[in-house]
């Protein structure tokens, strides 16, 4: 029964429309991608209903504050998915985004050492 199913949906995504348009500009859904990754990032360290609150209000501010809401993103994502070019542009710009918000290392190392013990 599940080599149907598999089967079945091989079929179906192979007569996908590759280049569906997408409502937004790919640099929109890279930066909706690097702001998700951040937040999970930032919830990472907690565990159960705190771990499970406070991620979804950062993804629901994340939605806010870029002007779409959840159905929108998915829809995005799953226009991505049957492009594998796209998805893949779109994830190093979402990388690009994420590697430009953080400080250079020397720039750490170099606060670090101005803090005195006492």
């Amino acid at each position: 029964m599940h080599k149907y199913i598999i089967i079945y949906l091989l079929i179906c995504s192979a007569c996908q429309q590759t280049n569906a348009p997408l409502d937004v500009p790919e640099d929109k859904v890279a930066k909706i991608i690097a702001d998700l990754s951040i937040a999970e990032g930032s919830v990472t360290m907690l565990s159960g209903y705190k771990r499970d609150s406070l991620a979804h209000a950062y993804y629901k501010q994340v939605y806010e504050m870029n002007g779409i809401t959840l159905e929108e993103y998915e829809k995005y994502l799953r226009i991505l998915v049957i492009d594998t070019d796209r998805l893949e542009s779109v994830l190093k710009k979402s990388e690009q985004l994420i590697k430009d918000q953080q400080p250079p290392v020397d720039s750490l190392a170099k606060d670090s050492l101005k803090i005195k013990i006492k």
